[in-house]
């Protein structure tokens, strides 16, 4: 080989492999924006959702500088069958829904294991057969994807805190709760990710990375034992403004 040749030949195979890089290169795709200046923050979830709607409302707007008109939906002991026929029978609902920019939403697995894991007795069904139906009908969920019809949105979900750490050791009944906690912490997780919903990490941000700590040690919690405190509910909504602010196409 001609040495006298080599950098021009070294120069025409770049040339080559830049245009073939071009040619197999996809487009850069297009990030959805939510255009509105007001915007509407719909919360859909049961008691553990109690009052964090306010101060993630306000986070947006410091954020943002949009104004923010918050829809706090909630209703203690709300299932996910039963929001989805709520979303599926009620106006209320689904207009809250057509017209909302961002959506929060959360639902209890009573339905299908029991909530009373969460207070006194062990009738709950904490089995694959139970968390299965449990993720079918978060993967129903999709019904708000129905009624936002293509419009980009902030849709975002979390995994339930645990507020009841000592009363489980009382009842030596901690590592066994524990676990069915942690399965319905995962089916959560993964229902949000088939549908690239992000999880606000509520469950870590009051029981601690690894979930052992106690909620109840941190002020998190109401003197009922159970609902979110104000700084909980502070601590709820900071776990949501950590997500961001890039909507879904649903």
């Amino acid at each position: 080989m001609n040495p006298k040749t080599l950098p021009s030949r070294i120069i025409g195979l770049m040339l080559v492999l830049l245009l073939v890089a071009a040619c197999g290169a996809a487009a850069p795709a297009t990030t959805p924006k939510i255009e509105a200046k007001e915007w509407n923050l719909v919360v859909l979830g049961d008691s553990t959702s109690m009052g964090f709607g306010q101060y993630y409302a306000a986070a947006i707007e410091a954020d943002l500088g949009v104004r923010v008109t918050l829809n706090d939906m909630w209703r203690g002991g709300l299932t996910t069958g039963q929001l989805l026929d709520d979303l599926r029978t009620f106006d209320v609902y689904r207009k809250a829904v057509k017209d909302a920019e961002v959506i929060t939403v959360i639902t209890n697995p009573t339905d299908y294991i029991g909530w009373t894991i969460v207070g006194d007795g062990d009738k709950y069904d904490c089995s694959p057969k139970a968390l299965a139906g449990y993720k079918v009908d978060l993967d129903a969920i999709k019904e708000i994807f129905i009624l936002r019809k293509g419009k980009p949105t902030l849709i975002r979900t979390y995994d339930f805190y645990n507020p009841i750490y000592s009363e489980w050791k009382k009842i030596g009944k901690y590592e066994e709760y524990k676990r069915c906690w942690e399965a319905i912490s995962v089916t959560i997780h993964e229902a949000a990710a088939a549908h690239r919903i992000p999880v606000a990490q509520v469950y870590a941000a009051f029981n601690g990375p690894n979930h052992d700590e106690d909620a109840l040690d941190k002020d998190y919690i109401q003197a009922d034992g159970e609902h979110p405190s104000e700084a909980g509910a502070r601590v709820i909504a900071g776990a949501f403004r950590k997500l961001g602010y890039a909507p879904i196409v649903p």
